[in-house]
């Protein structure tokens, strides 16, 4: 039962590193947009 919940918890820390990374994406992308202009 404890793994089982260790195990989730993992899976919920890697998403939220992805979607980290999606933002950082994201406003890395914007960023260059204004530099463009």
């Amino acid at each position: 039962m404890e793994t089982r919940l260790i195990r989730i918890d993992q899976n919920g820390m890697k998403q939220k590193r992805n979607q980290d990374y999606l933002f950082l994406i994201i406003d890395v992308l914007s960023f260059r947009q204004i530099v463009k202009t």
